[in-house]
């Protein structure tokens, strides 16, 4: 996160680009949780 607001990307991709790669990395427990 410290590099990614170094580089001045707008703080609202970033909380983007965070809750899709959670989403991704949840997904195959919350399927397993079905």
């Amino acid at each position: 996160m410290g590099k990614l607001l170094a580089m001045g990307l707008d703080p609202l991709f970033i909380v983007i680009t965070g809750s899709l790669v959670t989403a991704i990395l949840l997904s195959p427990f919350a399927f397993i949780m079905e």
